[in-house]
C-alpha cells in the first residue's frame, strides 16, 4: 500500500515519517526508507518498556500522537516546510 500510495502521489519516502506504536511500524519505516516516530499510546508504552526504553530505529518517542506531530513539525523546520 505504501508503494501505491508512493506512486499515486509522489511520495518522497525519505523525507516521510512513519507514525506507529509497535516494533512493526518500526520495521515498514526501515523497510521503505521513513523515518519512523513511535508513540507511548496503543501498544507503544509496553514496546518500550520491554526493551529498556529505548527503542532502536525510532527517531524520536513521543508521549502521544499530537506530540509526535509536534516534534515532526519542528524537526522539518515548522508548518511551512511540512506542505
Amino acid at each position: 500500500m505504501v508503494r501505491a500510495a508512493q506512486r499515486a502521489f509522489d511520495i518522497d519516502l525519505a523525507r516521510s515519517f512513519v507514525v506507529g506504536d509497535t516494533v512493526a511500524d518500526l520495521g515498514l519505516a526501515e523497510c521503505i526508507g521513513a523515518r519512523c516516530v513511535l508513540v507511548r499510546t496503543g501498544h507503544g508504552a509496553s514496546e518500550v518498556a520491554r526493551r529498556g526504553n529505548a527503542m532502536p530505529g525510532a527517531v524520536y518517542v513521543a508521549d502521544d500522537l499530537m506530540a509526535a506531530t509536534s516534534w515532526i513539525l519542528t524537526d522539518r523546520g515548522g508548518p511551512d516546510e511540512a506542505a
